[in-house]
């Protein structure tokens, strides 16, 4: 089964196949087929490094597309100078009388109705994406923790909702909101208190998100199209999924790995038919100013782009 929508004369694969394996390879093949039958390109986001050479041999080229980064947490910690910053952070939360609660399902309609606000009042009247990231839905809510930052009076102000990963060694978020209300910095306040929280659960890493273009055509043996960039890309970018990977590049990774993104290349066109339809806002992640897995200590995926040629 391929997830995917359509978006102008392509269509978005969004992940990996979910089937039986062996048929991985007939399945591709037929969707080539019907996709060249209506004229359409296919576009593969977010797969893995072995789909992506698999890819290959039916004609997709492709290209770095980003990072994603994974936080290390067993081995995180705001102890020494280097988190001096970060320590007085969350001393002056604890002052105000700023609380983190970590909410498990079944959520009450009074936490779901407060979550409501504090994302109505973050979406500021625009629309919802629900492609590649999700979207507020209260039964989606329901089905996995969710964090949340408290002021003195006990409003939420900011919430974070838990994105299982099926392993048990890595977890991470999906939606991550705060209201007009939350200081300045609450984010990075919620991100310290999820690596804790983590941590405590027996995770190793935190997947922190993908940062689009992060670190694509730096070295001097990197494609032309990427050292150059899709025409108009610095527009696209505040619209992407923009996460504390490439914020602060350099202070809180451990360690950097790889993983594939798939993507058309003509004149890299593609790039802005996928930022229409997984972009559309920029996440709370955005608002982080002191955490990167580069900073945190962790890891960095690299994502590609690949497109087939009819």
């Amino acid at each position: 089964m391929f997830q995917f929508r359509k978006k102008a004369d392509k269509l978005i694969i969004l992940g990996e196949p979910v089937g039986d394996v062996t048929a991985l390879i007939p399945a591709i093949r037929d969707f080539i087929r019907a996709a060249d039958a209506q004229d359409l390109s296919l576009v593969f986001y977010e797969i893995s490094e072995t789909l992506t050479m698999q890819l290959h041999e039916y004609g997709f080229d492709f290209m770095k597309f980003g990072e994603e980064g994974y936080v290390d947490v067993q081995n995180f910690s705001l102890a020494g100078t280097k988190r001096k910053g970060e320590r007085a952070l969350i001393h002056k939360f604890e002052r105000e009388g700023y609380t983190y609660s970590w909410l498990k399902p079944p959520l009450t309609e009074q936490t779901l109705r407060e979550l409501r606000m504090v994302s109505d009042d973050w979406l500021a009247g625009r629309q919802e994406d629900g492609f590649s990231l999700g979207y507020f839905d209260d039964h989606y809510l329901n089905q996995a923790p969710v964090a949340v930052m408290r002021n003195h009076n006990g409003t939420i102000v900011s919430f974070a909702s838990a994105m299982p990963t099926g392993t048990a060694t890595t977890t991470s978020i999906d939606l991550m909101r705060s209201s007009t209300d939350a200081p300045s910095g609450i984010m990075d306040g919620m991100f310290v208190n999820l690596f804790q929280q983590a941590k405590a659960d027996g995770f190793a890493t935190f997947n922190m998100g993908m940062a689009p273009l992060a670190n694509v055509g730096r070295s001097d043996y990197a494609f032309l199209e990427e050292k150059n960039g899709p025409p108009g890309v610095s527009i696209r970018l505040p619209l992407l999924r923009i996460s504390g990977v490439a914020i602060v590049q350099g202070k809180i990774r451990d360690a950097l790995v790889a993983e594939i993104r798939g993507l058309p290349q003509a004149q890299f066109a593609v790039i802005h038919v996928v930022a229409d339809l997984v972009g559309g806002q920029p996440t709370a992640t955005q608002r982080s100013s002191c955490f990167s897995p580069k900073t945190a200590g962790g890891v960095i995926e690299a994502w590609v782009l690949a497109r087939r040629y009819r």
